[in-house]
């Protein structure tokens, strides 16, 4: 079984910093080592909001959503019409 562990935020000030503390107050990196859990590995993702928000906005307009599906590597319609 996989667990997937992540931390999402948008780009307050606040919040950036708080993700440069989890990175040891350097450069920001995607994927840090889990406080909680040291060999566990954390992925950091950033605006995921307004991503979330964006690909809304694309449904309202085209009401056609195209994606993969990883599991039979085939592209999937989401239809909203």
């Amino acid at each position: 079984m996989l667990i997937f562990l992540a931390i999402i935020t948008d780009n307050l000030a606040t919040n950036q910093k708080y993700m440069k503390s989890l990175c040891g107050n350097s450069e920001l990196k995607a994927v840090v080592s889990n406080p909680a859990n040291p060999p566990k590995k954390l992925h950091l993702l950033f605006d995921n909001t307004h991503n979330l928000k964006n690909i809304y906005n694309i449904w309202q307009r085209k009401k056609l959503f195209k994606y993969p599906n990883f599991q039979t590597k085939l592209e999937e319609t989401a239809d909203f019409r």
